[in-house]
């Protein structure tokens, strides 16, 4: 689609007729909102939400008016705390950089209390005369259990070839010993 406009053949509106948030030059209001990933804006003095998307309403099971009324404090594992007034600090003193930067794994808590596993990238930002940070997470719980159920079995084996009374040994498909 290089050099033309892409427009469904089923409705020839132009994207700006078909969603009138793009009017009024929305559109990063409008990637915010609808990324799928959570995210969201934080103050850097206070660690207090600006602003949440609702993928992270639907991850972290807080309303939209509770998150405004948190911060970061209450999300991040009690544990993780001095590290992310670190990272913090840190973002505030280096140069403003328009990237979205990953500043690795972290642990943070649902609503429910269920503990998330996450990665974190973000970038420091001006958000209505604040200075913010802009945060995406990423949800890796599953693949953090996966991981461990799978080093876990590994080890099992392990164990149980290391104390086995036979001799043991394997071939590639040429029949050469490995």
């Amino acid at each position: 689609v290089s050099g033309r406009k892409a427009v469904s053949q089923a409705d020839p509106r132009t994207d700006r007729e078909r969603d009138p948030r793009l009017d009024g030059g929305d559109l990063a209001s409008l990637l915010f909102e609808s990324n799928p990933q959570p995210a969201w804006i934080f103050e850097t003095a206070s660690l207090r939400f600006l602003a949440v998307n609702t993928a992270a309403i639907r991850c972290y099971g807080y309303t939209h008016e509770e998150f405004l009324r948190m911060s970061m404090r209450e999300i991040c594992v009690a544990e993780d705390l001095d590290d992310l007034l670190a990272r913090v600090w840190q973002a505030v003193q280096g140069p403003s950089q328009p990237t979205m930067h990953t500043i690795g794994g972290r642990r943070h808590r649902r609503q429910d209390g269920v503990r998330l596993d996450v990665e974190v990238a973000w970038s420091r930002i001006v958000y209505d005369g604040h200075s913010a940070i802009l945060s995406v997470i990423t949800d890796v719980t599953a693949q953090r259990l996966a991981e461990a159920a799978l080093w876990q079995s590994e080890d099992h084996l392990r164990a149980v070839v290391n104390r086995a009374p036979v001799v043991l040994w394997a071939t590639d498909r040429e029949g050469r010993f490995t």
